[in-house]
């Protein structure tokens, strides 16, 4: 069936089984890039569940000579911090701020010491070339998450997610 005939109820018994039982949420993880509707929708998804959001920023360097980069002399993740504390009024939100060279292995690091419930990801926007090259984010990180974490990816409509892991939300926000 078209997914516009089945009901509501068939639809929650689809996720259900697909999801598992439902769990609460208590801390929520975004990996952010910049002020975009990822962010927003993890600011949401933290107010609604009354958890904590953990925003993290992960300059990437490819380099082989450690180059010091400083959280505080970042603009871009500053911009991004001061964003998320501006929109998430009422959530308490922790930054996090990471320099990597594998921006995938950081993020699943990063949420599992944090003890999250949930993850959001933006849809990588790599060059086809890069991807080739280094991979794909987003299905590293989906076949590598602890299975306790909930994966949640946000994407825009002329996407797609190339995603076949076991756990999965693809948001669409137009």
């Amino acid at each position: 069936r078209r997914y516009e005939e089945i009901t509501a109820e068939e639809r929650a018994a689809k996720v259900e089984k697909q999801l598992g039982a439902e769990r609460p949420v208590t801390a929520v993880m975004v990996a952010a890039r910049g002020v975009t509707p990822t962010l927003r929708f993890a600011v949401e998804q933290a107010r609604s569940a009354r958890a904590v959001l953990f925003v993290l920023f992960v300059r990437e360097q490819f380099t082989t000579i450690p180059v010091p980069v400083v959280e505080e002399e970042d603009e871009e993740a500053q911009a991004v911090f001061q964003a998320a504390r501006a929109i998430a009024t009422g959530v308490e939100v922790t930054t996090i701020y990471a320099v990597s060279d594998d921006p995938a292995w950081t993020i699943l690091d990063n949420a599992a010491i944090a003890g999250v419930d949930m993850l959001i990801l933006g849809h990588s926007r790599r060059m086809a070339l890069t991807r080739v090259l280094r991979g794909d984010m987003m299905t590293q990180i989906g076949q590598h998450l602890p299975e306790e974490i909930r994966l949640v990816i946000v994407r825009s409509e002329e996407h797609t997610s190339e995603l076949q892991s076991r756990q999965y939300l693809v948001c669409r926000l137009l």
